[in-house]
Parts: structure tokens; C-alpha cells; sequence
């Protein structure tokens, strides 16, 4: 079937309309006539598949990674109007979700937008004894799609990859289905180290991650902070960073891998104001509820944040919360229940990951009487 794309939604798919009916599909710009076929048809939309484009965009243009539908499936668009499609999904589920107009613009470039990635993991297929990198199928566990260079990934980590392979094929080690490879020297950010492994969780474009980190200190700038309390900490990136605005850091972290960088991070930074709590932040709630917390930093998974966690926000609330959010769609269902008790201050958004549909959101929330 033929096509015409009406624009990108989140979290990456192409909607056209057909009689009324609503058309997702993997592949096409705004204005763009493409054919399509149906995988699969819904009570209120249809699922499809690209197969073909008849009339491109001025904005299409030639992917670099032969792979690119399995780790960046914007690499066909340039990157300024994938800035504009990522900011106009942010602004329509603010808008949408919460009932709030962000206007001007809201997203902050990266300044790399090939070569980002400081970490990866890849599938090793073994075909005849020779291994070979791969990426899942998108929306596949068992299909793979070969990878011979990532272009998002650092010209070192290409490397270490193509170097691993020939170790791997050397000496036979057909077990081997798996890499995860990281690059870091220890990573430096406001002249505090960090130490962290392959699996550890910190983000993976360290030049944004800086940005972020200077617009924090913007919206702390004028708050009396004694106590912060950092959740979801990981290996303690912004509570140590920030450990220099308040008497007091907490640190809420489940993750016993991420647990033991976070004590090297502390003490390797000689950090005397953080006190680290270990374990689930819905389990330790009441706990670090209980005491006076001026600054809440919450940089949770995917899924946002628990029922406790909004609840307990909202019946004791700090003077701030700085919300780091990697999907939208949990964020602004998380702020419809916290905007009941404070108000939103200031919404960035951050590319992250260019070329790709993710998006990184920070919001500031102060509370109101």
C-alpha cells in the first residue's frame, strides 16, 4: 500500500492515515510517499513495514552504518531536523500529558553526533569457526543483523572490537557469544574522577553528560541546600559532583556492581559529606524520607519512578527535584502526579544519542505552598 507520512512519534514511528485509520510504520519523513505492507492490524491502528520510498524528503539522507535499523534507526535523517523531531514529540506530550506549553527551543545539541557511544554490547555469531559482531534484529531475541563498523561507536572501540575478534577466532573460543566493551580513562567531569567497568551504569556521551551537570548547578544556584539526596545514583556521578553545594549527600543504589565504584568514587574523590544507602529506593523510602531532604536528584530507569517514591515526594516535598528522565512518556506521567505539589521551573531536553529516537529530559521542580 502507498502511503503518505504525517509526521514521527515517539518513540520513533512514521504515522500516516488511511480511511481514518491510523498507520505505524519503521521508516519515513513528513511529506514522504512510501509503499508499505502490513504486519499487523489492530482494533484502532495498523502496524507496517517500509519497503520502499517513492518521494523523499529533502531532509533524507544515506544512513553510514549498513546496520543502521538495529542501533540508530534515525541515521536517514539529517541531524538538525531530527533535533526538530525529538523537541516537537517533547513539546506535544508536555502539552498533551500535562496540559504545558514549552515554548522556544528546548534541545541542546551534541557536539558529537558520530563516534558518541563509549560503550557497547554486541552478539558474537560463530559461522565455520569465524566469529562475527552483530546487534538484535529490532523487536527480535533470535534474529541478528551483522555489524562490520558502528559508526556511533569511537574509532577505539571499533578497534578493540576487531582485535577481539581475531583473539576470539586465534584461540578458538567458540563459547564466546557476548562482548561488552567500554571506553574511559577513569572519566574526569568538574575535577572529580570515576571509576566504573564495562557494565557499569554512566552515561555513554560524556560530553552531554556535562552539559547536564551545568545546567543542575544552574537551577541550584540560588537554593540553601543542606541535605541532597541523589537516587538511582548509579556509581555516584551527581551526588558527588554536587557534594560541594550541601552539607550532606545521600546516595540511594540497588546495583552491588555499581555499589562497590560508588565507594572508590567516594573515597577517591575524598568525599566526607556522602553517606551511601544500599538497596532498593521504594524499600528505602521511609528511611530517607524521614530526614529534612532540600534537593531530591532522581534519575530513575526507563519505567520512572515508583507509586511510593511520587507519593512520598509530594506528602513530604523538598524545596527542589531535579528529574533526569530518558523517556518521556514515563516523565510526564511522573509529573502529573508531582505537579500537584510543585511547580515546574525549567524543561531541557538533551541528544544524547543522535541518530537514534531517544531522548534525554531534565526538569526542575521547585515546591509551592
Amino acid at each position: 500500500m502507498q502511503i503518505t507520512i504525517e509526521k514521527i512519534v515517539y518513540p520513533g514511528k512514521s504515522m500516516a492515515r488511511v480511511n481514518e485509520k491510523v498507520i505505524f510504520t519503521d521508516e519515513g519523513l513528513p511529506g514522504e510517499t512510501v509503499e508499505a505492507y502490513i504486519v499487523k492490524n489492530k482494533k484502532n491502528y495498523t502496524q507496517a513495514k517500509t519497503s520502499r520510498v517513492l518521494e523523499a524528503s529533502s531532509c533524507r539522507v544515506s544512513p553510514k552504518c549498513s546496520h543502521y535499523a538495529a542501533c540508530s534507526s534515525y541515521q536517514y535523517i539529517d541531524y538538525p531536523f531530527q533535533l526538530e523531531i525529538k523537541q516537537a514529540q517533547v513539546k506535544e506530550m508536555f502539552l498533551r500529558g500535562i496540559g504545558i506549553n514549552l515554548e522556544g527551543d528546548i534541545i541542546k545539541p551534541s557536539s558529537l553526533i558520530w563516534g558518541y557511544r563509549n560503550s557497547a554490547k554486541l552478539s558474537v555469531l560463530w559461522e565455520k569457526h569465524t566469529p562475527k559482531l552483530a546487534y538484535h534484529k529490532p523487536g527480535s531475541f533470535d534474529k541478528f543483523i551483522e555489524v562490520e563498523k558502528c559508526f556511533l561507536l569511537s574509532d577505539k572501540i571499533n578497534l578493540k572490537l576487531a582485535e577481539t575478534l581475531k583473539t576470539l577466532k586465534d584461540n578458538k573460543l567458540y563459547d564466546i557469544n557476548e562482548i561488552s566493551v567500554r571506553e574511559n580513562s577513569c572519566e574526569n567531569i568538574d575535577d572529580k574522577n570515576f571509576l566504573m567497568d564495562a557494565e557499569s551504569f554512566f552515561q555513554v556521551n560524556t560530553p552531554m553528560l556535562k552539559e547536564v551537570i551545568k545546567d543542575m548547578k544552574s537551577c541550584l544556584k540560588d537554593t540553601d541546600i543542606k541535605t541532597i539526596a541523589d537516587l538511582y545514583c548509579g556509581i555516584g556521578t551527581f551526588g558527588i559532583i554536587l557534594s560541594g553545594l550541601a552539607e550532606n549527600v545521600l546516595g540511594v543504589e540497588s546495583s552491588a556492581d555499581n555499589i562497590g565504584y560508588l565507594k572508590k568514587n567516594i573515597d577517591g574523590n575524598n568525599i566526607k559529606n556522602y553517606r551511601l544507602y544500599e538497596g532498593d529506593c521504594e524499600y528505602l523510602a521511609e528511611k530517607i524520607f524521614s530526614q529534612n531532604i532540600d534537593v531530591f536528584i532522581l534519575d530513575p530507569p526507563r519505567k520512572g519512578l515508583g507509586d511510593k517514591i511520587c507519593r512520598m515526594l509530594i506528602e513530604r516535598p523538598a524545596s527542589v527535584i531535579i528529574y533526569l528522565s530518558c523517556d518521556p512518556a514515563t516523565l510526564t506521567r511522573d509529573l502529573k502526579k508531582l505537579l500537584t505539589r510543585y511547580k515546574l521551573e525549567k524543561a531541557q531536553c538533551y541528544d544524547f544519542f543522535p541518530h537514534t529516537p531517544h531522548i534525554e529530559t531534565m526538569c526542575a521542580l521547585k515546591a509551592v505552598s
